[in-house]
């Protein structure tokens, strides 16, 4: 319950017993007069949605890591001093953390 001793400590460390006892529950679970009241004064147990972001804009983001912009611009030096296998590999390195984390 917030601002109670029970909402500092963590989930993990109170016995399932102490658990009940912090929540005002039982096994059994609640009365469902003691479940309306909480519903009333808490609202419903639902997770608030977040909009979805494009896999279009997930996938460019790969690109923005300042290491990932280092490892291009090596890529980029890379092939214009006449190294292409160091460039290739350079770039599937991009590539494959690119689609890694896509």
């Amino acid at each position: 319950m917030p601002g109670s001793a029970a909402a500092t400590r963590p989930p993990w460390g109170v016995s399932g017993p102490q658990a009940l006892q912090d929540l005002r529950t039982s096994p059994a679970g609640l009365d469902p007069a003691e479940a309306a009241r909480r519903l009333a004064d808490s609202g419903p147990n639902v997770v608030a949605r977040t909009r979805r972001r494009a896999g279009l804009h997930i996938l460019l983001r790969q690109f923005t890591s300042p290491l990932i912009l280092v490892l291009i611009a090596a890529a980029i030096v890379s092939r214009y001093l006449g190294e292409p296998v160091e460039a290739t590999v350079i770039m599937a390195i991009v590539l494959v953390n690119a689609a890694l984390g896509f």
